[in-house]
C-alpha cells in the first residue's frame, strides 16, 4: 500500500467499473485495506456488500455485516441471503452458499430445482455439499453424488474408478431413507439405467463389487 500511504495508494487504484471480474477479488481486497487505513467507513460497508455479492460465501457476508451496528445485521442478513436467492448464480454457488450457512433445507430446494444443472467437474464444491446433505435432505444428496459419479464414468477416467465406487455405495444407502423420488429416477431404476450405459468399464463395476459388504 505505497509504504503505508493509502491516500496515495487510492490515487492509484482503477476506477472500479475498470476492473476485469476476474481482478476484482484482488481490487476488493486491496480496496477494503485502504479505505479502513483511512477510516472510510461508508465506503468500506458498500465495498464489502458488493464484494459479497460478486460471489457469496459466508465469509464475505460475516466480514460485510461486522460493518454494521448490530441492530441492522439481522435484516442486512436476510437482504443478502434473498439476493443470493434471487441472483443469477450458479446452482452450485447458491445451494454451497446455504448449506455453509447451515441452512440446508434451502440448499436442498435449489438443488431440486434444477437438479441437472449440477455438474460433477466442481468436485470440490460438490463432495462438502453432498456429504453435508446426508443426513437431513437425503434426495438433494443423491443429486449430486450421481453427477459426481457420473462425471468419472463419462469421462472414463479409471484412476478415479475406486470414488465412484463409493458414490455409488453412497447412493445406495441414501436410497433407502428416500419414499418421494420427484424430480429424479428411483435408485433401483438409476442404477439399471447406469448399467446399460456403462457396462463395459469393468474395472468400475469390479469396484463396486469390492466395495459392497
Amino acid at each position: 500500500m505505497l509504504a503505508g500511504q493509502p491516500a496515495e495508494a487510492l490515487q492509484y487504484l482503477s476506477a472500479e467499473d475498470k476492473v476485469p471480474p476476474h481482478c476484482f477479488d484482488e481490487y476488493a481486497e486491496t480496496l477494503d485495506r485502504v479505505y479502513e487505513a483511512l477510516g472510510r467507513t461508508d465506503d468500506l460497508r458498500e465495498l464489502r456488500k458488493r464484494h459479497f455479492l460478486h460471489r457469496p460465501d459466508p465469509e464475505r457476508l460475516e466480514r460485510y455485516l461486522g460493518g454494521l451496528e448490530a441492530k441492522e445485521r439481522p435484516t442486512a442478513k436476510n437482504l443478502m441471503r434473498q439476493a443470493v436467492l434471487s441472483g443469477d448464480y450458479d446452482p452450485t454457488r447458491k445451494a454451497v452458499f446455504f448449506a455453509e450457512l447451515k441452512e440446508e433445507e434451502i440448499a436442498a430446494q435449489i438443488i431440486l430445482a434444477e437438479p441437472t444443472a449440477f455438474r460433477g467437474e466442481n468436485y470440490p464444491a460438490l463432495l462438502p455439499l453432498a456429504r453435508s446433505l446426508e443426513q437431513g435432505q437425503p434426495l438433494a444428496a443423491s443429486i449430486v453424488y450421481r453427477a459426481l459419479l457420473e462425471s468419472i464414468l463419462n469421462r472414463a477416467q479409471s484412476k478415479t474408478y475406486p470414488h465412484a465406487a463409493r458414490y455409488l455405495h453412497r447412493l445406495g444407502k441414501l436410497g433407502k431413507k428416500i419414499r418421494a423420488w420427484s424430480p429424479i429416477a428411483p435408485h433401483e431404476s438409476y442404477l439399471q439405467a447406469l448399467r446399460a450405459r456403462h457396462d463395459r468399464k469393468r474395472a468400475f463395476w469390479a469396484q463396486v463389487s469390492a466395495a459392497d459388504p
